[in-house]
């Protein structure tokens, strides 16, 4: 019941722009207050360069999310503005979604064949597919059915069932950068990406249409529609809805994928990026509490928020990662008191004098820093973040993790895994995430390892 209470606190009391906290598993939907988009008139095409790091929008306003960050010197195409921003061509390399129920598999396994006519959606780069409801394509621009797309990611819901897909986004898709943030281009720059001042026009989509339709679309820039993932797109000029989770309208059947699901190698995103860290709270907020490494991500979350610099661009992203911080050390929080309790009904009913004996021998020896069982981490496993092995306690009422060892290749560690092992080397507290690694010298395979395993900082 406090936890609940919590929760609706942090709902309620998070300044603007307001989120809503969805139950474990769903993501965060800005519902913000800004004024209605601008209205963004077409230009003659010309080349820009951002000046300083940039956050592309999925549409004319702050009150639309993020699709990506524009780093300093990145070259991109000008084909519309408003008095504050300027539509620009999506940079190579970024992919929107699109529904399950949409598509169905295509000739080869990394490709989808649209069965009905899609204006796909923008992908959400704090929230992922949940948080995606603003249409990448205008209406005139909805790619028809029988296109066929690249696909890079299968998307699952928290029961393991497809509900969708992201896909390479197409050249007509269009994103918006204030215009502030973007200059003239200098000549070398031009030279150095091939391109002239003022390129022609695109032809719009390069998706590949299946034979017997035509698969052109109107060259009309994005208009800003918004759409949701269940319903008709709004007017213009209304507010966003809400994000939802994707359903399959009443009366109608999902989709079925022949035979074999897309298998698809995504590529991994850098490791500490704001896309690895949101993979990494999604898989986190997926475990149990009692196994979970909720205070290590927490680290990384609040390390990354101290990272970007308090500006209103960056308010969005601020409080998303705020928030992810307070969710969990709510569940942090519960897990102590859990294990504390645990551990008090264990003292009171079971007297481990073994325990007790190898522990006080152990101490007295001094010979390992640490001692305990070597595990894998779901964590650091060197896609999100960097890949480290972690040694927890076992034996006891409880089991927690008491340090990370860095993979080297003289101490042959994956062939101890699973095993209880004793550590000598030095123990390093990271000052901004609280993360316990232990420089190893000497990793030994135990024949019996104490119920209570020694933790760091004995010494």
């Amino acid at each position: 019941m406090r936890t609940c209470r919590t929760l609706a606190i942090i709902a309620s009391t998070t300044l603007a722009p307001m989120w809503y906290v969805a139950p474990a598993g769903a993501m965060f939907a800005l519902v913000s207050s800004d004024a209605a988009a601008q209205q963004v008139k077409a230009i003659e095409p010309t080349w820009a360069a951002v000046e300083r790091p940039a956050v592309l929008h999925s549409g004319d306003s702050q009150r639309y999310y993020r699709v990506a960050e524009l780093q300093p010197g990145t070259l991109v195409r000008v084909d519309g503005e408003s008095a504050d921003w300027a539509r620009v061509s999506y940079p190579a390399g970024l992919g929107a979604f699109v529904r399950a129920d949409a598509v169905k598999q295509g000739e080869t396994p990394d490709t989808l064949v649209l069965t009905t006519s899609s204006r796909l959606y923008a992908a959400n780069a704090v929230a992922g597919f949940d948080g995606s409801w603003k249409a990448l394509l205008s209406e005139s621009q909805a790619l028809p059915a029988g296109t066929t797309l690249r696909a890079l990611e299968t998307v699952r819901s928290g029961a393991n069932t497809v509900v969708g897909y992201k896909v390479a986004a197409p050249d007509s898709a269009r994103g918006f950068v204030q215009r502030a943030l973007l200059r003239t281009p200098t000549p070398e720059e031009l030279a150095a990406a091939g391109v002239n001042a003022r390129p022609e026009p695109a032809v719009q989509p390069t998706a590949t249409p299946a034979s017997g339709s035509t698969g052109e679309a109107a060259a009309t820039p994005p208009t800003g529609d918004v759409v949701t993932l269940t319903t008709p797109p709004v007017t213009d000029g209304a507010t966003p809805p809400p994000a939802q989770t994707p359903t399959v309208a009443d009366g109608e059947g999902p989709v079925v994928i022949e035979q074999r699901p897309v298998v698809v190698a995504p590529a991994a995103p850098a490791p500490g990026s704001l896309q690895a860290l949101d993979e990494a709270f999604k898989r986190v907020q997926s475990q149990p509490d009692a196994s979970a490494e909720i205070d290590e991500l927490k680290g990384e979350l609040q390390a990354a928020l101290e990272r970007i610099e308090d500006t209103p661009q960056n308010r969005m992203t601020r409080a998303g990662l705020q928030q992810r911080i307070e969710i969990l050390s709510i569940r942090s929080d519960l897990r102590d008191r859990m294990r504390a309790l645990e551990e008090r009904r264990a003292a009171a009913s079971v007297s481990n004098s073994a325990s007790a004996e190898a522990i006080k021998n152990l101490e007295q020896s001094r010979v390992y820093t640490i001692t305990g069982r070597l595990m894998t981490s779901e964590l650091y496993d060197g896609t999100r973040l960097p890949r480290m092995l972690r040694v927890q306690t076992v034996g006891g009422p409880t089991t927690r993790t008491i340090g990370y060892i860095k993979p080297d290749a003289a101490l042959a560690l994956d062939t101890k895994i699973g095993q209880n092992v004793g550590v000598v080397g030095n123990i390093v507290l990271d000052p901004q995430t609280g993360l316990r690694t232990i420089e190893a010298t000497r990793v030994d395979v135990l024949a019996n390892v104490p119920a209570d395993a020694r933790t760091p900082g004995a010494n």
